[in-house]
């Protein structure tokens, strides 16, 4: 497998799935950071409330970060 070919299946992988991050800001809340390096807000709710299933960015199956991943 070529080196090209190997950052090729990275990219679909990353694509596969993308981690969003909430924000611990207390001026805007509902904000998520996404692992595809894109940052969302909800006016009301959030991923779960909103029902966002793919990414809007690299199209990626969202997957919410678990509060151990939030930790600093």
């Amino acid at each position: 497998m070529t080196t090209t070919q190997t950052d090729e299946i990275k990219t679909w992988q990353q694509r596969e799935s993308c981690t969003w991050t909430e924000q611990d800001d207390k001026d805007m809340p509902g904000t998520y950071e996404s692992s595809c390096g894109e940052m969302w807000s909800f006016i009301d709710g959030g991923v779960k409330e909103n029902r966002v299933t793919y990414c809007h960015h690299c199209g990626g199956k969202v997957v919410p970060a678990s509060p151990q991943e939030q930790q600093p």
